[in-house]
């Protein structure tokens, strides 16, 4: 084997060995005593497909079947990104076990996730995570302000929707992106909504937390209005505007050559990709047909 494949199956071997995955470092081998044992083991881990999976269903069962897919599963995910060479087991699905056939899930206790990864996978940018630790829904092991190499408990923002029982009428989040962008409505709005008590959710099995969210529609579209009432902003990124406007960016540019989207009053770094948020207010005011078709 090449020495990046013997690295990977003593990272295999002591994966096996410890419970909480996330805390592993890749260098954290070097010094492993029983050094064939451990190599026989890793390589047993990342070649055969039947123990492969059935480590894999252990490690998920150790997790709370009420957390959404996407975190049950992001210890084994990592383990696979950090492999050097390809491996059998890289290619194989991560099947989640179904929920207790008694209805009994395993509590939602600490989840530490990197920040950066905690970001990608709650879609909370890392400033709304900052704002969370401040209303006690991440938690952080020095209580110190978050930055890109700090390690984050999410289990409170689950521990805040478990129980919560989806309700007649209600559909999943997911289905209302469309409402979410055009009212520039992010997943912390939604979490600090509810803990708020300004919007009812309810909550149950998905991949990811989007999914796992739910809400009755003419609701949601009555907190997402609000949301956007509140919005302040000088200036914007086109992008952005395509969004909030539902024109396409051609347009975009037409009205700006007309002076119906201006730059912002003050130049600044990349003004040419901003524009005034007044003005898309005024072009968002004329797109009712639009809108309609959007509630």
């Amino acid at each position: 084997m090449s020495e990046a494949q013997v690295s990977d199956c003593l990272y295999a071997a002591l994966v096996l060995e410890k419970e909480h995955i996330m805390a592993l470092k890749p260098n954290a081998y070097a010094s492993l005593p029983f050094y064939e044992n451990m190599l026989e083991k890793g390589y047993q881990l990342l070649t055969d497909n039947a123990f492969f999976r059935e480590w894999v269903q252990k490690t998920l069962q150790a997790t709370s079947s009420l957390l959404p897919h996407n975190i049950r599963s992001v210890a084994i995910v990592q383990f696979l990104e950090t492999l050097s060479s390809t491996w059998p087991a890289a290619t194989l699905d991560i099947v989640i076990p179904a929920p207790p056939a008694d209805g009994i899930a395993l509590s939602v206790t600490e989840q530490w996730l990197p920040f950066g990864k905690a970001s990608r996978l709650l879609e909370l940018r890392p400033e709304e995570l900052q704002l969370l630790q401040h209303v006690n829904l991440v938690k952080h092991a020095r209580k110190s302000r978050l930055h890109h190499n700090s390690q984050i408990d999410v289990a409170p923002i689950f521990q805040l929707l478990v129980g919560n029982d989806i309700q007649p009428g209600m559909v999943c989040l997911s289905t209302l992106t469309e409402v979410m962008v055009h009212n520039d409505v992010e997943m912390y709005d939604i979490l600090i909504g509810f803990k708020e008590g300004r919007l009812q959710l309810g909550y149950g099995e998905g991949h990811n937390l989007r999914r796992a969210i739910w809400c009755e529609p003419a609701s949601f579209i009555r907190f997402a209005k609000d949301v956007f009432s509140k919005r302040q902003y000088d200036a914007i990124s086109l992008e952005k505007a395509v969004s909030l406007t539902g024109l396409p960016m051609e347009l975009l540019h037409a009205l700006r050559k007309m002076g119906k989207l201006r730059p912002p009053r003050v130049a600044r770094a990349g003004s040419l990709a901003l524009c005034q948020f007044e003005d898309v207010l005024q072009i968002r005011q004329q797109q009712k047909p639009m809108q309609l078709s959007l509630i």
